[in-house]
């Protein structure tokens, strides 16, 4: 992400604790200048660690968030390698078409 767009983001959600909100979690939930607060929130804490140690100590810090729990994390998505290696399963006895 682009230092810049970054710390507007980072100003916009630090502006919105200000006035006493609560922070968003989920996608959608809060949209203020086109920024969508939830997913923000999201994707840094599920990327923590493409964060840099400043932006970490700031989103730690300044915001109170900090990196996702293990099983907070969406799972890795199945390759196409993988999805075809995947045993087929049989076709079903009791389909009216194969008797």
């Amino acid at each position: 992400m682009w230092p810049v767009t970054w710390q507007r983001c980072f100003h916009l959600i630090r502006l919105h604790l200000d006035t006493s909100r609560t922070l968003p979690t989920t996608a959608g939930k809060v949209i203020r200048q086109g920024e969508d607060f939830g997913r923000w929130v999201a994707t840094h804490r599920h990327g923590w660690d493409q964060l840099t140690g400043v932006q970490q100590w700031m989103c730690a810090q300044v915001i109170g968030i900090g990196p996702a729990d293990e099983g907070e994390k969406p799972k890795a998505c199945t390759s196409q390698a993988d999805k075809w290696a995947m045993p087929y399963p049989p076709p079903s006895t009791s389909s009216a078409r194969y008797t």
